[in-house]
Parts: C-alpha cells; sequence; structure tokens
C-alpha cells in the first residue's frame, strides 16, 4: 500500500441518507396546543383546542382575580400586624433627648440605633424598605437621608449623596450641591482636584447643616448595609457626623443595619470610632413569625372553601424547607404563579366555586372528565365490580350520571380541608391537654411531622407514622384514669373530633389497664384520617389541587435553565415556531411557501445542531459541510424554492453550482449561530477544525 492510500484510509467520511419526513397533516391546523387566543384583551387563551365555552374563558379570568385578591389581602394584614409595633421603640429612641445628662461642653456621642436585620438576607431589602418608610412617615422634623454601599464607593461620593439628600429634604437651591449627580462611576470624581474640592465640600455641607437646624430639624443618616461598607468610608463619615452633632447640640441621629452582632461588627472600626458612639442594639427581624403566619395562611389554608386552591402536602412541605431561605416577597411571587398558572391552564378549575350560573358545559368539557388522570387512578383503586360500573360510565354519554360523579368528588375536595382542621385541632387539643411541655410549635409544624413521613404509594406502611406523639401516648399510660377519661367525653361530645372515632367504640374507661387499648384506637383513628386526607384517592383533584409539578414551574419561571431551554427549542422547533400563544394557526395555510419549506427543511442551524449531536468531539469543517448537505432533501426544497424563484430571486433551474452556494452559505450563517449560542468552537492550532463543547449539569 502506498503512503497516499494509506493516508486516504485514514480520512474519516460521513455520509447520511436523507431521513423520511414527517408528513404534515392535510388540514388547515398543521400543529397545535391546547390554547387558542382570543380577541379580547383578556390574558386567557381558549382551551380545549379553541372548543371551551367563552363565558368560562371569563369566568376562570375572574375566579383568578379574585383568589388571589383574596389571599394577597391576607397576606398584607399579616405583614401589617406584625410591622405594627415593632418600630416603636426604635422611634422612642430616635426622638429622645440625651441633653439632660450631658454636662456643659462634654462632648456628646452620637446617638447610634444598631438595626439587627437577621440572618436571612434575602429580607434585608425587604426590611430595611419598611424602617426608612417608616422614619419617613413618623418623622415629619427629621431629614432622612438613606446610604448604601453600592452607590457610596469614595468618601467624597458619599458625602456628595448626604449633600444632595439634604438640600433635597429643604427643596432649596444650594448650587453645586444640589445640582451633582449621583453616577456608580467614580471616574469624574477621580479626575477632580481633591484639595479645592474637600474645601468647597465642608463649606457647602456647614452651610448645608445650618440651614437644617435654623429650620428647627433633625437629621437622621440611615446606613443600609454597614457590613459591607470599607472602614475607610464607614469611619471618617462617623467622624464628620459626630463633630456636626456637636457642634448643634445632638440633633442627629444614625441608623446602622447589619447582619452581624454589633461585637463583631464593631471589629472593623477603630476604637476611638466606636467611641464616638451611644449605641442601643434593636431586634427588628420579626420575619420568621410574619413567614410562618403567611404560610400557615396561604399553604394550609384549613379555614377556606372555594377562595383558595389545595396545596399538596408534599408541596407544602418542599416551601417548608425553604421557609429559612426564601424571602417574603420571593415566596408571595411563588403563589401568584401557582395560581395564575393553575387558573390559566386548567379549564376545570371554574369548576372550584359555589356559582355555577357563570359556567358552561359543553360534550368538549366532559371528554376532558372522562380521560383526567385522577379518575383513572380512582378506577384503579376500586373492587372490580366497582371499577366496571365506572368505566362503563366514563365510556358512555351518561352526562347526568358523570355530573353526580363530579358533584360527589366536589364534596370529598371541600370534606378534606374539613378533615385536616380536625385532624390539626385534634393533635393540638391533646398536646394541650396532656403535655407541659410541646413537641410542636405551631400547625406548620405539625404539619411537617404528620406528613413527611408519609407514603402515597403504599399505604399500609403507614402505620408507624403517628411515632413522633410517643411521649404523648406514654403520657396518657401514666395519667390518672380520671384525666384520662375527662377527655375523652370532650372528645365524644365535640361535634368536629366525634366523627373521627366513629368506627371505634369511644367508652370511658373502667380500669387504668384499658388506657394502652385507649391509645391504640387513638392511632387507628388517626391513621384512618390520615389516609382520607391522601389526595390521590379523590377524582377531579385537578379541579383545585397543585401538585409537586408546581416546582418545575417556579424554577423554570424565576431561574430558567437558559442551556435546557436553548436545546429544547432546537430539538422541538414547532413548539416554539407554530406555537398558538403567538399565531392563530386557523390563519396559516399547509399549501404556503413557509408550511412547505419547514415541512421539509427547518431552520438551518437546528439541522445543524442534530447533525452535531451525532458527531464526535472534534469534527473537520469540510466533513461537517458535506453530510449537512447531503442530508438536505435537494428535490424537494429545489421545487419548492423554484415556485417563489422571482421573489427568492432565483433561477429557474438550479444547477451544482448554485446549490453549492446556497448550501454553504446556510452552513456558515448556521455554524455562526452554533458559535455564538456556545455550542462549538474553533480548535486552537489547529485549522478548519471544530470542537464541541459539552457543558455538564447546567
Amino acid at each position: 500500500m502506498s503512503f497516499d492510500d494509506f493516508m486516504d484510509s485514514q480520512k474519516v467520511v460521513y455520509e447520511l441518507k436523507p431521513a423520511a419526513r414527517v408528513a404534515v397533516p392535510d388540514r388547515s391546523l398543521v400543529y397545535y396546543q391546547e390554547g387558542v387566543p382570543t380577541e379580547s384583551t383578556l390574558p386567557f387563551v381558549r382551551l380545549l383546542n379553541g372548543n371551551e365555552p367563552t363565558e368560562n374563558v371569563y369566568r376562570r379570568y375572574e375566579l383568578f382575580v379574585n383568589n388571589w385578591a383574596k389571599q394577597h389581602d391576607q397576606i398584607l394584614q399579616i405583614l401589617q400586624k406584625n410591622e405594627k409595633n415593632m418600630f416603636v421603640d426604635l422611634q422612642r429612641y430616635l426622638s429622645s433627648d440625651e441633653n439632660s445628662t450631658v454636662f456643659k461642653d462634654q462632648p456628646i456621642n452620637l446617638s447610634t440605633a444598631l438595626l439587627n436585620l437577621g440572618p436571612n438576607i434575602s429580607n434585608h431589602s425587604l426590611l430595611l424598605q419598611n424602617v426608612w418608610q417608616n422614619l419617613v412617615d413618623e418623622s415629619p422634623d427629621a431629614i432622612v437621608v438613606r446610604l448604601s454601599s453600592k452607590v457610596c464607593s469614595t468618601v467624597s461620593f458619599t458625602m456628595k449623596i448626604l449633600a444632595t439628600d439634604i438640600s433635597r429634604g429643604l427643596k432649596t437651591d444650594l448650587g453645586r450641591a444640589a445640582s451633582v449627580p449621583v453616577s456608580d462611576s467614580d471616574d469624574d470624581m477621580d479626575s477632580e482636584p481633591e484639595d479645592d474640592e474637600g474645601q468647597t465640600r465642608t463649606i457647602e455641607m456647614d452651610s448645608l447643616m445650618e440651614k437644617v437646624f435654623s429650620k428647627d430639624k433633625r437629621l437622621i443618616v440611615m446606613i443600609e448595609d454597614a457590613d459591607s461598607f470599607p472602614t475607610s468610608i464607614l469611619t471618617p463619615l462617623i467622624k464628620v457626623l459626630w463633630n456636626y452633632n456637636n457642634q448643634y447640640r445632638s440633633r442627629i441621629r444614625l441608623v446602622i443595619g447589619m447582619s452581624t452582632p454589633f461585637e463583631i461588627f464593631h471589629e472593623k472600626l477603630p476604637k476611638l470610632t466606636v467611641k464616638y458612639m451611644r449605641p442601643k442594639y434593636f431586634q427588628i427581624d420579626n420575619t420568621g413569625q410574619a413567614v410562618n403566619e403567611i404560610m400557615e395562611n396561604v399553604l394550609l389554608n384549613i379555614n377556606d372553601t372555594y377562595d383558595s386552591l389545595i396545596l399538596e402536602p408534599r408541596l407544602v412541605l418542599k416551601f417548608l424547607e425553604l421557609k429559612s431561605k426564601i424571602s417574603i416577597s420571593q415566596f408571595v411571587n411563588s403563589m401568584k404563579v401557582i395560581y395564575m398558572s393553575h387558573y390559566y391552564s386548567q379549564p376545570l378549575s371554574v369548576m372550584w366555586t359555589n356559582d355555577f350560573s357563570k359556567i358552561q358545559l359543553n360534550s368538549h368539557v366532559f371528554d376532558v372528565f372522562k380521560r383526567l388522570p385522577s379518575v383513572r387512578r380512582y378506577e384503579q383503586s376500586l373492587d372490580a365490580k366497582q371499577a366496571a360500573n365506572l368505566h362503563k360510565l366514563l365510556v358512555s354519554d351518561n352526562e347526568a350520571a358523570l355530573g353526580d360523579l363530579l358533584r360527589q368528588s366536589l364534596n370529598k375536595l371541600i370534606h378534606w380541608r374539613y378533615k385536616m382542621k380536625t385532624l390539626v385541632d385534634l393533635l393540638n387539643f391533646m398536646q394541650e391537654y396532656f403535655l407541659e411541655t410541646s413537641i410542636w410549635t405551631d400547625n406548620l409544624d405539625l404539619f411537617r411531622l404528620i406528613f413527611e413521613n408519609v407514603s402515597y404509594e403504599e399505604e399500609h406502611s403507614n402505620f408507624e407514622n403517628f411515632q413522633f406523639l410517643h411521649l404523648l401516648w406514654k403520657k396518657i399510660r401514666s395519667s390518672s384514669l380520671h384525666d384520662v377519661n375527662s377527655f375523652i367525653k370532650t372528645v365524644r361530645e365535640d361535634a368536629d373530633f366525634g366523627p373521627l372515632f366513629e368506627n371505634d367504640d369511644l367508652r370511658e374507661l373502667s380500669a387504668t389497664s384499658q388506657t394502652k387499648q385507649f391509645v391504640a384506637a387513638l392511632n387507628r383513628a388517626l391513621l384512618r384520617c390520615l389516609e382520607e386526607l391522601n389526595l390521590n384517592n379523590i377524582p377531579f383533584r385537578e379541579i383545585c389541587c397543585v401538585d409537586l409539578s408546581a416546582l418545575d414551574l417556579l424554577t423554570n419561571t424565576f431561574n430558567p435553565q437558559v442551556r435546557a431551554t436553548c436545546i429544547e427549542s432546537l430539538l422541538n422547533s414547532k413548539n416554539y415556531l407554530l406555537n398558538t400563544v403567538h399565531s392563530d394557526l386557523s390563519q396559516l395555510d399547509p399549501e404556503s411557501f413557509d408550511m412547505k419549506l419547514y415541512r421539509y427543511l427547518e431552520p438551518s442551524v437546528i439541522e445543524l445542531y442534530k447533525l452535531s449531536r451525532e458527531a464526535g468531539v472534534i469534527t473537520n469543517v469540510y466533513d461537517f459541510y458535506q453530510v449537512f448537505k447531503n442530508s438536505l432533501p435537494r428535490e424537494e426544497l429545489e421545487n419548492t424554492l423554484r415556485e417563489k424563484s422571482l421573489q427568492t430571486q432565483l433561477p429557474a433551474e438550479i444547477d451544482d453550482l448554485t446549490w453549492d452556494k446556497m448550501t454553504l452559505s446556510w452552513f456558515f450563517k448556521s455554524l455562526a449561530e452554533l458559535q455564538t449560542l456556545g455550542f462549538v468552537r474553533e480548535v486552537k492550532n489547529k485549522s478548519e477544525t471544530l470542537e464541541k463543547i459539552i457543558w455538564k449539569d447546567l
């Protein structure tokens, strides 16, 4: 074998035969999703492939607006209640006058309020905004200046911001001090002469302070994130404020927000600077209590009926895991997205109401009833005879019988909340009655203990689910006969607790030895209640229930996976190019030029990406082009392009040279797009070679 023959044998030749193209159905709708846009300004689409009654579309939007408004009002009421008395001590401290405790000519330390913002950084912006708003609203005789490390990059720029905000508070025009532009860049400041500017700024600041205190006003300077302030800025700022505070006899107050204890924070400051301050510590981080109340009201909703959606226990547990990490605003936004998505995409959500007068039903709605996963799962849970009857009902056109089943299921969903509330109230009553120390602190903690180990696939394995009540069972066994019988009498006479023990003969005990059997009866009643709270056993639960799939929705909404979305769009282009959310597919003509072209050739970057997935990590550009060109259905494309030869300025006959030029231009354009998207790159020190960029776990 010659050397040339050997070299030829080492070349890699890619030959890809054109695959059979998927035939486009010969009908007006080439591709569709469930939603069809409406001609009104309503942001909701008509579901069921456009067969949803128009009245139902408006009703879904109305229910979303009304129900979310009620949830949002609950959240605002909780926040207002928690913030009502939060800043009383802070305002009292800032308005106090310590002149009476200071001897004449003795230096006055700067009254400094140290605000503990708590460990959850995501809540700091909300807390600081509330503090600033309270200072502005409750201190009409003060000018409030807000400083942040994001914009206070140098001492000179910090003083500029201070002077500008004071002048705005005075509503005066002090020339340069009031006209200083606020900028994130230090280039302009670095270019100015520091000596002259510092002298001018001192004169301007003296003039500002004189005007402030001549009008009998106080100055409150709020440093938002003191932990992020450089010492080189914080130290001179505090010293300047201390000097003016002594000059005008304690008319300045300093408010410092920090996430670390003062013992740690003051270590970054010189000891002399610390002595300038008269600090007092304030605990204003009550977001934990607020989050608990908000989550209990919005997630559990055990006191609601049709005003809120039912969140599956596993979804509630996921939110409870994020309780210490998620901010209040993030939680509110997440819940709004859940409500909006449910009412936007679920045509049966109109059923979750006590007013059916605005709802229209047609055959398409009843078809959805029959195909619901919860209905199929319910059918599998029945015995053979009951399953056969239900199957016969589903395949029939007996809408009346199907409506009866729907009403029974809606009653079960409403009763689910009643069962949940009864279980929570019973356990809270048992703990309060028998125990001196608490096993759980609130309803959310109790909810977590109940459902964190529940198995929804193997319900028989839940017999040890209430092991967390071990201390309670032990206390009941050691309690006196009188106390146990008093508890039994109270439970038996209670209208809510009594039905839980309808399968057990709950009688007063005659001997202490019977307490063991009584504890077993309590455990059986709790397990039966837990089984009834399994939403998977209730048909039509899709009407008002939200399951774990909402987490994927929240992730894609607030933390979208750009790489995965990009790949999905390249692999399934029709979901994006022919999506009814963006266009009315009834207006598309399958015989049009664009639709014919799409039938034979998706956008060239998509074709090139699909080929790149089959190639190795290193690919020769020429080989890549040859595979791309040979994969194209030339005859079909030529016929389609020839129909539009006048518009596309193509010759009537496309020879090989023209075809090569066209395909090469498509190839280079698509290759540049793949490089821009970050899928391929040129190999260094090796011309005409491409390397696939592999992103792992992104």
